[in-house]
């Protein structure tokens, strides 16, 4: 598995996400997500939800950010995490895009009361706990 290096730039670490739907055989999709290393439950916004066409499998407690119990809808969906392009060995040649690394089937949440436009898709500790973190000089660095 390759060393993915992350900014963090204003407190924030944005990542593609790449989600598609358990056992059909559709194709993964990229999606722009943030790292929550607070989050213990991945979660996706309603427009993911519908672009996925996954339906609800059930629903569960989370505790948010004010601490208090919600009940939400949970969805099992395929999940991996964007590889940009790399250079190889200096020449000029570069990795597909393409590549992702993937984190297998995955319970995750609906995020009900999402205010970020800017991504679908936050990820939790459940989807980084399979990585180790290290957060050094402005950097967030996935390895395992």
């Amino acid at each position: 598995m390759p060393t993915i290096i992350l900014p963090v730039e204003n407190d924030e670490i944005r990542i593609t996400a790449i989600l598609g739907v358990m056992g059909d055989g559709s194709d993964m999709h990229a999606y722009e997500g943030i790292v929550d290393t607070g989050a213990q439950m991945t979660g996706i916004t309603r427009t993911a939800a519908e672009r996925l066409g996954v339906h609800a499998v059930g629903q569960e407690y989370v505790v948010g950010i004010e601490g208090k119990p919600t009940l939400v809808p949970v969805f099992r969906i395929m999940i991996g995490i964007g590889v940009p392009a790399t250079e190889v060995g200096g020449q000029g040649e570069f990795v597909s895009e393409g590549i992702h690394v993937s984190g297998g089937p995955l319970k995750v949440m609906l995020l009900e009361d999402w205010n970020d436009d800017s991504a679908d898709v936050l990820l939790g500790m459940d989807m980084l706990a399979s990585f180790h973190i290290t957060m050094f000089g402005g950097r967030c660095i996935l390895s395992n």
